[in-house]
């Protein structure tokens, strides 16, 4: 079921009606990255998803944007997904 599950800009932009759903419930330990300097998607809207579930851990990225684009950048991203990978598998 996966494979068509993608989060784009139109659910944050309609966070309110997913209060309920999938991130509301899942006992799935899921991690969120997120740039401070998105101007995408405010950290706010990932900070209130992360608040209705405790399996739904929140990383701030410094000086990211959207997209993770410096090569410094990325090896965090890497290095906290595989840190999470680790202690959740």
């Amino acid at each position: 079921p996966w494979e068509t599950f993608f989060i784009s800009s139109y659910f944050y932009k309609n966070i309110e009606q997913y209060h309920s759903s999938f991130f509301k419930k899942t006992p799935i330990p899921t991690l969120i990255l997120h740039g401070e300097k998105d101007t995408t998607i405010p950290f706010s809207y990932s900070e209130k998803i992360a608040q209705q579930n405790p399996n739904i851990i929140l990383k701030r990225i410094q000086n990211a944007s959207h997209s993770f684009e410096n090569t410094h950048i990325k090896q965090e991203v890497i290095e906290k997904t595989l840190l999470f990978l680790t202690k959740n598998i």
